[in-house]
């Protein structure tokens, strides 16, 4: 799922500036853009917001009003977070303020990236707790072709898993999944999910630059009843594997 970050400037050039900033190494960036806080509250409303980036000099009265507006939670949204550029002598004035990151300029885009990251990890976006079982397995099968991975994680609502490359499997349409857990004296499996890919990583390449072993992520369309109940079944065995580690 792609964060939402609106920025917020009023020169047009400093909003195409931090626009590549932000690209540069946030891959997951959805960006909008507003010229003042009129034009952002808007698009709060409108388009919602997870990160607001903007530049901050001390004069501008309506910008710190509006970031400390966004820090309350309504009924619609969460409180948004702010990473605010501002100038070293400006800082002081904003070091107090809630869910201000501040970022000195001038900066790198790594850290203007950085600061986006602390202010809204992505990991916030996950609607469903995963967990990593090992010795889990899942068979994929598509059209009649399988593949056999190892399951990296996997929530109620997808999962990530590793395999060797599969050359036939077409990624923009869905597959059928079965996942087999090994829990202490009995194996589980939670069959019939049907699930559509959103995205691949190559973890290794043969000789020919071309994909060896890779990571796929699915989310779960469709999760039988029978199987909702395994997985909640492993979920519980799960929490109790963390809970007797938190007590350790």
């Amino acid at each position: 799922m792609a964060r939402n970050i609106l920025i917020v400037d009023r020169s047009a050039s400093m909003r195409r500036i931090l626009a590549a900033m932000v690209l540069a190494n946030v891959n997951d960036a959805a960006l909008s853009h507003a010229s003042d806080y009129a034009e952002a509250a808007m698009v709060v409303r409108e388009q919602g917001c997870h990160v607001l980036v903007a530049t901050w000099e001390s004069s501008d009265a309506a910008a710190l009003e509006f970031f400390q507006a966004i820090q309350n939670k309504t009924p619609d949204r969460q409180a948004i977070p702010v990473v605010a550029l501002v100038a070293k002598e400006q800082a002081e004035k904003l070091a107090k303020v809630k869910g201000v990151e501040l970022v000195l300029m001038p900066c790198s885009a790594e850290e203007l990236a950085e600061a986006i990251n602390r202010a809204y990890n992505p990991v916030k976006l996950r609607q469903y707790k995963r967990y990593c079982l090992p010795d889990t397995t899942a068979i994929l099968e598509q059209g009649g072709v399988q593949a056999t991975a190892t399951v990296i994680n996997i929530s109620s609502g997808g999962l990530l898993c590793e395999l060797d490359y599969p050359g036939h499997f077409n990624c923009a349409m869905p597959a059928m999944v079965a996942v087999t857990f090994k829990l202490p004296g009995e194996a589980l499996e939670a069959s019939g999910l049907l699930a559509a890919f959103t995205g691949m990583k190559v973890i290794a390449r043969n000789q020919d630059h071309s994909p060896k072993r890779i990571r796929l992520a699915f989310y779960f369309i469709t999760v039988p009843k029978a199987a909702a109940v395994n997985l909640a079944h492993v979920f519980v065995y799960a929490e109790q594997q963390e809970a007797v580690l938190l007590r350790a």
